[in-house]
């Protein structure tokens, strides 16, 4: 699938590259598109790493730390490591057919298993999982500015939209019907089991019953026919 281009995207592929050049690295590994993203060309205002007080500066001590030279800084294109590659494919899925933001690449990055960035991070006194959740977090309060996170495109050839549903009519009648007396009467308590005439009482209440669904059915019928007779 074709991303928009991405000026953000482009700068952090070179300047990653060059952090990788000078920790003589052989890859270029997530860790070296995190220090990219601490470049002050990296992001055009403040950013979740600058609120956390993580500068390149001090990210490049601590990778000069934990870093094993293998001699002078190596020349020429360097690959790039599989998990950058992810990191990068998950920053434009997240950008969602938009071109990356410096948000989106901290996503990606953030995203992959790094255990050399794990232990940068720990030494920058933050977390993977901290960061990420202050990135959406951010990202939440600023949708109304960033209208493009969570929206559908809807395709020139997919079908319509379904169309809403309509306004609840009130069928009910202007004027309230009179309440409707049905005969008999079911609020009698039945008699306690042993009294005598207890079966007589049981038959006289089911025959009430009877006699007041008899006439609801007539009263429905009734209701039903008033349409037509207008």
């Amino acid at each position: 699938m074709a991303f928009p281009s991405s000026p953000v995207l482009n700068f952090a592929r070179a300047a990653s590259e060059q952090e990788a050049r000078l920790l003589a690295s052989k890859l270029v590994l997530p860790e070296h598109l995190f220090l990219a993203l601490l470049w002050p060309e990296a992001s055009s205002g403040p950013t979740v790493l600058s609120a956390y007080g993580i500068t390149v500066q001090r990210a490049r001590v601590a990778m000069h730390e934990m870093a094993t030279w293998g001699g002078e800084p190596l020349r020429g294109a360097l690959p790039v490591a599989v998990a950058t590659e992810r990191a990068y494919e998950i920053a434009e899925r997240y950008a969602e057919d938009q071109p990356v933001q410096h948000s989106d690449l901290l996503i990606g990055v953030l995203s992959v298993a790094a255990p050399a960035l794990e232990r940068l991070l720990l030494k920058l006194g933050v977390s993977r999982s901290h960061l990420r959740a202050a990135v959406q977090q951010t990202e939440a309060r600023q949708s109304s500015a960033r209208p493009r996170r969570r929206t559908a495109v809807q395709r020139i050839d997919a079908a319509p939209p379904p169309s809403p549903a309509p306004d609840v009519i009130d069928l009910r009648p202007a004027v309230a019907r009179p309440a409707i007396t049905l005969p008999g009467s079911v609020g009698a308590s039945a008699p306690s089991p042993g009294v005598l005439g207890a079966p007589d009482a049981l038959e006289l209440r089911v025959g009430e019953l009877s006699l007041r669904v008899d006439a609801l059915i007539a009263q429905v019928e009734r209701l039903l026919a008033e349409p037509a007779n207008r």
